[in-house]
């Protein structure tokens, strides 16, 4: 199994949410059909779990979590940086952890607090 995909936005305001996508497949290659879960965080303390079940040899699966920026400090922006991990039979198979960031920006006009 392998992740074929991750897509997170490159900017949101503060409180506003949105959708990120991991995509898996199980390779073409592969002797069986696969079992096990996907693992999304960020450095915000996001987390996100989903468990598939026999996916089939050169199946994909798409997975989208809904994530809502929040800043520590609403005032100061900040950088979230996203790692995803595909988990099969309890160990890890695959994982992307670098060049996936979200800038969460302070929110502006007279919404913001």
């Amino acid at each position: 199994v392998s992740i074929t995909d991750l897509s997170v936005p490159a900017t949101v305001a503060d409180g506003l949410s949105r959708t990120l996508m991991l995509t898996i497949a199980n390779d073409k290659l592969s002797t069986a059909p696969a079992t096990g879960e996907v693992l999304l965080t960020g450095t915000d303390g996001s987390e996100f779990r989903a468990a598939f079940t026999d996916l089939r040899v050169g199946g994909k699966l798409k997975f989208t979590f809904r994530w809502t920026a929040r800043l520590a400090d609403p005032a100061t922006p900040a950088t979230v940086e996203w790692r995803a991990s595909a988990i099969v039979d309890g160990q890890q198979v695959d994982g992307v952890d670098a060049g996936f960031t979200t800038q969460v920006l302070v929110k502006q006009g007279k919404n913001a607090k």
